[in-house]
């Protein structure tokens, strides 16, 4: 096929700049995809928070086309103007569909869900009227958060919940658990399963300052029972000099540093964040161990931590437990140390193989590398994405 294929991102803000893991989940497909006949671009009804005052309201980053339909880029310092901008944003952002409609220049569209069900009715509205499919991304079961607990919340996760796979042609799930879900309502619905995938090529060694030898966590702060779990099985451990390692974002971080100063080991534990992408790299890299733990809820068998895919490219052990899309890829003592309990003593005992056999843990990280290499990077995913493409176009 010599036509170039237009695809537009639509759904979470940010593409392609901000190092979350939902945006690296959508740049490690994407830049793939780029490497071909498909042109990205990636849609921003939403300003963001970041640093770099080069970003335009239009321009390409990392082979990636991205437009903001905001008037900045940038979220403002004041209420009122951060709402009217989301506003303008959502509003333009039918114009520029609209037009991009017109002038051909929409084959495809992925959309990666905000939380707002009424947000994919727009969007599916626009694909019946330009005959362009509307595949969704689909990463999480929104209605197990406890968090969101507030009924305007409750209510839009629910309706995306249970009823979003009446509206797209195609889905992108992450595990078995939510495509067991898409199948309950349409079961003959197109799915391609990717779980996380990162582009293991960008995992290079460098040296660097990174001497000690520590155990990496790398998660949202908002997930307190993950990180009371991780601290509560490092104070069980004879740690012989082990250091651990938090790469935290978002949540309560003042809370998070004044439970640490409170913990027995507390002066062997480091917190970091806003690393750049590159340097986060390094952190999993020079790592003795990575930290995943999951739990028997419903929240934990439906996702896929993006991180995990991170942690196999880095070549070291990953320790984690038995609990959701795990069992289907790992093997306690082969390619990771799975626990199999969420509880403390099972996880440190993990913690522990990694200090007694350093060198037995490094083979089992070279063997998670090699499984991640088959499974985990974006790189082996190229031929099926596009045949998954290329079912709903018209031309082949």
């Amino acid at each position: 096929m010599n036509k170039i294929i237009h695809i537009v991102h639509t759904g979470i803000s940010g593409v392609p700049f901000i190092p979350s893991a939902p945006i690296s989940r959508c740049l490690a497909i994407y830049n793939m995809l780029s490497k071909a006949e498909y042109n990205i671009l990636a849609i921003n009804n939403r300003p963001f928070d970041y640093t770099n005052s080069l970003i335009q309201r239009k321009g390409e980053f990392h082979n990636i086309s991205y437009q903001f339909t905001t008037i900045s880029p940038y979220k403002s310092n004041h209420f009122l103007l951060r709402r009217l901008d989301n506003f303008y944003g959502k509003i333009n952002e039918i114009f520029v569909l609209l037009k991009l409609g017109f002038q051909n220049k929409i084959d495809f569209m992925f959309f990666y869900p905000t939380g707002s069900f009424f947000e994919l009715v727009k969007y599916k509205l626009i694909s019946v009227l330009f005959g362009f499919p509307l595949i969704c991304h689909y990463v999480e079961y929104r209605s197990s958060f406890e968090t969101r607990n507030k009924l305007s919340l409750r209510v839009k996760d629910f309706l995306f919940d249970n009823y979003f796979m009446l509206f797209v042609d195609g889905v992108i799930p992450i595990s078995e658990f939510l495509i067991n879900r898409i199948q309950k309502k349409k079961k003959y619905l197109p799915i391609l399963k990717i779980p996380p995938v990162v582009n293991f090529n960008l995992f290079i060694k460098n040296d660097n300052k990174l001497n000690e030898n520590y155990f990496l966590y790398i998660g949202g702060a908002g997930y307190e029972k993950a990180l009371d779990m991780i601290l509560d099985a490092y104070n069980l451990i004879d740690h012989k000099n082990y250091y651990l390692y938090l790469v935290l974002h978002g949540g309560n971080m003042n809370k998070i540093i004044t439970k640490i100063k409170t913990q027995p080991k507390a002066e062997f534990i480091k917190i970091f964040s806003d690393l750049e992408y590159q340097e986060l790299i390094q952190y999993n890299i020079h790592a003795k161990a990575l930290l995943i733990p999951l739990s028997n809820s419903t929240q934990d068998m439906a996702r896929f931590p993006q991180k995990i895919a991170e942690y196999l490219a880095s070549k070291n052990p990953i320790i984690t437990t038995e609990f959701g899309e795990i069992k289907y890829y790992f093997k306690d003592g082969l390619n990771a140390l799975v626990a199999n309990d969420d509880n403390v003593t099972s996880f440190s005992k993990k913690m522990e193989f990694v200090i007694t056999y350093p060198d037995k843990s490094k083979d089992i990280g070279i063997a998670g590398y090699e499984l991640g290499l088959k499974y985990f990077d974006s790189n082996s995913y190229f031929a099926s994405l596009d045949k998954f493409i290329k079912r709903f176009l018209k031309t082949e």
